[in-house]
Order: structure tokens, then sequence, then C-alpha cells
């Protein structure tokens, strides 16, 4: 994370591609705790950057986006 700001957006994609598939984000400061509470597991792959912000219209519903403040 050296030379990231820290509210950098960051998201881990859980079995992409699959039918199971699992989207963790958060800012970069908290993105290995909630990883480690939300037990996300290989395959994965880590997405870093303004790519991984979510988009306007996305619903946690639709989404399984988790956050630290709101838990999953």
């Amino acid at each position: 994370a050296q030379g990231y700001p820290p509210d950098w957006p960051t998201a881990i994609v859980e079995r992409a591609s699959l039918p199971n598939e699992r989207t963790v984000r958060a800012p970069l400061q908290d993105i290995v705790t909630l990883a480690r509470t939300q037990q996300v597991r290989a395959p994965a792959v880590f997405i870093l950057g303004q790519v991984a912000a979510p988009p306007q219209t996305e619903t946690p519903k639709i989404t399984q986006t988790f956050s630290p403040q709101a838990g999953p």
C-alpha cells in the first residue's frame, strides 16, 4: 500500500465468473481486516484503484458488497 492513500478504493472478487461469485469492497486501509472477517478465500482477484469503486447504481442486494461498519 506504500504510496497509495488509505481511502483508495479496493475490491476482492472471490470465485470470479462463477455462480457464487462474491465481491468485497473497502478502502485500502480496511480491506485486509474485511477480507479476514468475511473469510475471503482463493481463488480471488485483488483490484486496486478507481475501477474498484462501486458504480453509482450498485446496490448491496445485487453485488454482496460489505463494509466494516455495516457488516455483511
